[in-house]
């Protein structure tokens, strides 16, 4: 049934952004969590970027992305340095079916973090999503190269080239 709706009683404006006098806005509860602004979190403690990835962390694992993603994009905000929030936020918007905006966080990870396997096989991934099998191959072999016995990337390289008919190339990769 439709939750009904009354009228809210008049409140004076904050002293500033985001803030009450008893701490911080409270958000509308009938708002999806991702579609908040990021706004709230344009003045986080120095150790709250950290919250913000550990939350993010815990939404992926119950299987929320979208509202994973709002975790890590505050993390960024926080640290636009932070290679982690931008791989997490790659898988989040993966598994949101966003593959373009995946494709946006990897690649950001790896002009980060030029050592990131993970990013590299991740970004493989999204290319062969798209069918852009040149790209695939190319970030499989790098995530390789990086950690030659990384066992996903051999798996989603293997699988690749049997799409495109190097059956001898592989069976190597199994």
């Amino acid at each position: 049934p439709p939750i009904e709706s009354q009228e809210p009683a008049p409140v004076e404006p904050p002293q500033q952004p985001f803030e009450t006098e008893t701490g911080p806005a409270e958000s509308d509860p009938t708002e999806e969590p991702w579609t908040r602004s990021l706004e709230r979190f344009a003045r986080p403690s120095d150790d709250e970027g950290q919250s913000f990835l550990g939350r993010g962390k815990e939404l992926l694992q119950q299987g929320l992305a979208r509202e994973a993603a709002v975790e890590f994009e505050a993390a960024i905000l926080q640290n636009s340095r932070d290679a982690s929030a931008c791989y997490h936020l790659g898988i989040a918007r993966f598994q949101s079916g966003d593959t373009d905006s995946a494709i946006e966080a990897f690649e950001r990870c790896v002009r980060l973090d030029r050592a990131n396997a993970d990013a590299f096989n991740d970004l493989g991934l999204c290319m062969a999503k798209k069918r852009q099998w040149r790209e695939s191959l190319e970030h499989y072999q790098t995530a390789l190269r990086l950690r030659p016995n990384h066992a996903d990337a051999h798996y989603n390289l293997a699988h690749l080239l049997l799409e495109q008919g190097e059956y001898a190339d592989a069976i190597h990769h199994f």
